[in-house]
């Protein structure tokens, strides 16, 4: 069973956070997609996703989070993830993704380590 997933941004000095809420599967990629693509038009700045009420990630947004951290290394932008819950973080491990992607325990951590 699918749901909506909402997505909620949050614009700092150097960075855009986009707050994940709900679930992250085939069926609900297109909305994280279309955010991230409208983003990166204009992108000043590093992206982070709080994933604190994510409450799952399929391959399809496992493609998307690799895509975004794939990116922001062409373009010179930096791409990580905070506040993953533990579904998340075990589909992360498995898959190797906590091996190539940035992830943070929470926001404060995260964009403390993008202003150095």
């Amino acid at each position: 069973m699918s749901e909506v997933l909402e997505i909620t941004k949050t614009e700092g000095k150097g960075f855009i956070i986009m707050r994940l809420k709900g679930r992250l599967e085939s069926v609900t990629s297109a909305t994280l997609t279309k955010a991230v693509e409208e983003w990166s038009l204009g992108a000043h700045g590093h992206l982070l996703f709080d994933c604190n009420e994510l409450k799952y990630v399929s391959s399809a947004g496992l493609r998307i989070f690799l895509t975004c951290n794939k990116q922001g290394k062409t373009d010179g932008w930096m791409f990580a993830l905070f506040g993953v819950q533990s579904m998340v973080v075990d589909v992360l491990r498995i898959s190797g993704f906590n091996q190539i992607l940035k992830i943070f325990p929470d926001e404060a951590s995260a964009i403390a380590a993008f202003a150095t």
